[in-house]
């Protein structure tokens, strides 16, 4: 059964270090297992198209989100109107190593060629993404980003070893993110 709630955290493990600062304690995690559920993504897409529509042309709206087994689908509507498009972006997620998870544009799928529209667009917003710390262009992946989530995390007040790892798995509604 799909998760009904944002995130669920499974299993959390962690040791108290001395900072030598204020606060005199961090929480350095060793063990992390969250899900996070379609009402998660559909939020958080809702936020990211409405900061983009403020730097569009057009008009840019939320349709539907969900999570996949090997990522994530979310489908816009760009324009108004007969000259209205809702192109649907099928996003890959995997853990890629070195404590980060890759984020990748797979396809984009519409009823119209829209690569040519929808491509810029993309291509801002991933420049977007990039200036925010812990997020940074894939080297050989052009429509395709890096997430540190020990850099996020860490701006939480959460540490991690330099060498954690990451896991990604998905079913239809949840995305599952494991330390």
């Amino acid at each position: 059964m799909p998760l009904t709630t944002d995130v669920l955290i499974q299993e959390l493990a962690f040791d108290t270090v001395p900072t030598g600062g204020t606060p005199a304690l961090a929480l350095k995690v060793q063990r992390l297992t969250a899900t996070l559920g379609d009402p998660w993504l559909e939020k958080m897409s809702r936020l990211g198209l409405a900061a983009a529509s403020g730097k569009s042309p057009v008009g840019i709206s939320y349709v539907a989100s969900r999570f996949l087994p090997d990522g994530a689908e979310l489908t816009f509507k760009a324009g108004e109107g007969f000259m209205s498009l809702s192109p649907t972006l099928r996003l890959e997620v995997a853990g890629e190593g070195a404590g980060q998870v890759r984020i990748k544009v797979a396809e984009i799928r519409s009823a119209m060629p829209v690569e040519k529209i929808v491509g810029p667009f993309l291509d801002k917003l991933i420049e977007n993404l990039c200036a925010r710390p812990g997020v940074q262009r894939h080297p050989t992946e052009p429509r395709a980003v890096l997430v540190s989530l020990n850099a996020l995390l860490q701006a939480r007040g959460l540490t991690f070893s330099e060498d954690a790892l990451w896991k990604v798995s998905g079913q239809p509604g949840e995305l599952t993110i494991q330390l």
